[in-house]
């Protein structure tokens, strides 16, 4: 009786203490979390290349726009007052300036007709490129609310056409769809710049257009850190709200104090880096992610060093720079197979494969486990 007593004493022991170990586990699981805090995404706006062309034309002609045409010249107006700065060096003949630099009589022509009278005019004003366009759908009319049903947001479609002027070949096409909250989400400054929602699909479609051309901004997805407890958490998290409404110069003067008092955080350099590159400081955000490593390691900074040398690679290939006078990180060297050194495999008729090969999960006899995983399964 003694020793049964011991025994269940030793097993009650050994259970409290399992459990008042897994207890310990899960708060320094926890602590970890919530002195680690977590991520937060944002969007930042970074540069990418032509969509539709290799290289950056200065010279380009617009032929008229083809559809609804008082859907068009809204678009034509909203396509000269909206390219970036980027694009200023690209002279954009509309159609008016077309004809009187041609003496070419051009007109707003329909899908069958001939596009050969604004590819004549393109190659006498020295254009390189011919960009056409058709207003293939336009709802540009607000729409009240009825009962509980939300209003359909305003909306248009717009088919683009690239063509080499000295060639006469189409260099590539595209179709851009946009409505109202797809064009305050991509560019949130037309909120404040006036007009109805028609007017802000116009306009987005006009500056998404003109990444078909040549370097423009596009809104990609962040991840900035966050922290909870952590020395400085709060000034951290003032400046992810400046970076989620767009202001990241505040966010990045926010973090710059966060680090001066405490240097040992992480989230704050980490943070700081990104706001580097939203003002395409590259280097300056490679030496600050570089900062943010730690003995903790449970925010890995790795995937945010690959991100921020991506975003450098898309603004150097978009402005034509040659590559930073420290290389790249992260080589990506381009990879050429010569079809020679592959060898080439005969096509197995399945009508004369074994008939165990029709029995899944079925080890022929006498083969070996490897010979038999390798081979062709029919079902």
């Amino acid at each position: 009786m003694t020793l049964g007593s011991n025994d269940d004493s030793n097993r009650d022991s050994s259970n409290r203490f399992s459990i008042v170990s897994l207890a310990r586990q899960g708060i320094l699981v926890v602590a970890l979390f919530v002195l680690a805090g977590c991520s937060k995404t944002t969007s930042m706006h970074v540069w990418k290349g032509p969509t539709l062309t290799t290289s950056r034309p200065s010279r380009v002609a617009l032929a008229p726009i083809v559809g609804d045409q008082e859907v068009a010249q809204r678009l034509q107006n909203a396509i000269l007052g909206n390219r970036t700065v980027a694009n200023q060096s690209i002279a954009l003949l509309d159609p008016p300036t077309l004809e009187g630099l041609t003496a070419v009589q051009l007109s707003s022509y329909s899908v069958d007709r001939s596009d050969i009278g604004s590819l004549s005019a393109a190659r006498r004003a020295e254009t390189e490129v011919l960009i056409e366009a058709e207003v293939i759908r336009s709802d540009l009319a607000y729409r009240e609310k009825k009962g509980r049903r939300e209003p359909t947001p305003e909306s248009m479609a717009v088919h683009w056409k690239l063509i080499d002027v000295a060639s006469g070949t189409k260099i590539g096409e595209n179709t851009i769809v946009m409505d109202r909250k797809l064009a305050e989400k991509l560019y949130p400054d037309l909120e404040y710049t006036g007009g109805n929602g028609g007017d802000r699909v116009v306009a987005a479609v006009a500056r998404e257009s003109w990444g078909l051309l040549g370097p423009h901004f596009e809104r990609e997805e962040v991840r900035l850190a966050n922290a909870w407890v952590t020395p400085g958490a709060a000034s951290i998290r003032q400046g992810i709200e400046f970076a989620r409404k767009g202001r990241w110069d505040l966010a990045e003067s926010e973090w710059q104090t966060t680090v001066s008092l405490h240097p040992r955080s992480k989230a704050g350099w980490h943070n700081l880096a990104l706001a580097a590159a939203a003002r395409e400081d590259f280097p300056l955000a490679r030496s600050r992610m570089r900062h943010a490593e730690s003995w903790t390691n449970i925010v890995p900074t790795e995937p945010s060093l690959v991100w921020i040398e991506r975003q450098q690679r898309e603004y150097h290939a978009a402005f034509q720079l040659p590559p930073p006078a420290e290389g790249w990180t992260f080589p990506y060297p381009e990879t050429k197979v010569d079809s020679r050194s592959v060898p080439s495999t005969e096509p197995k008729d399945i009508d004369k494969m074994p008939w165990w090969t029709a029995i899944p999960f079925v080890k022929p006899p006498g083969w070996t486990w490897k010979s038999w995983l390798t081979q062709p399964v029919v079902m």
